[in-house]
């Protein structure tokens, strides 16, 4: 039986995927640990404040920490003919980044995708491509897990 390929059908289960996978990863399949996040208002509890960092213009000096939750890094981008995740532009900025975030306790999230990811503005064929086959998706969760890990980043955005 074949079923049409529905975007959000996609996106629900790529957004599966990712969850469950960070789960496992910063859970350790153990009892996850209870966080309270406080920002400079003295909010508390699941109030977050996150910030969009693109790669290109990476500044810790001037980023304000204290009024940051989490630092979302844009942006790992789909590869274009399958095979899990472009080469990441800036990895030097990222592994900078996480380390200063982590230093100030400020989480920092990979963002997949973008607007202008290199094929013209607003082209999602990227993801079109990888939800058709089940290889292919599972591949992509593999290789962005990999990323996670290797820059001890806390967490995936999917944009």
């Amino acid at each position: 039986m074949c079923y049409p390929f529905h975007y959000k059908d996609f996106m629900q289960t790529i957004t599966t995927y990712l969850v469950l996978g960070l789960f496992l990863l910063l859970t350790g399949c153990q009892q996850p640990v209870a966080t309270t996040a406080v920002t400079s208002a003295g909010a508390s509890g699941d109030f977050k404040v996150i910030g969009y960092l693109p790669g290109r213009s990476v500044d810790t000096t001037t980023i304000r920490f204290d009024r940051l939750t989490h630092i979302n890094f844009a942006f790992a981008i789909p590869a274009k003919n399958g095979g899990g995740l472009d080469a990441l532009r800036n990895a030097d900025k990222l592994q900078a980044l996480v380390k200063k975030a982590h230093a100030n306790n400020v989480k920092v999230f990979i963002s997949i995708g973008g607007w202008s990811i290199g094929d013209g503005g607003g082209d999602d064929s990227r993801f079109h491509r990888l939800a058709q086959d089940p290889a292919e998706r599972n591949f992509f969760i593999t290789k962005t897990m990999e990323l996670v890990r290797r820059f001890n980043i806390d967490g995936v955005d999917d944009d």
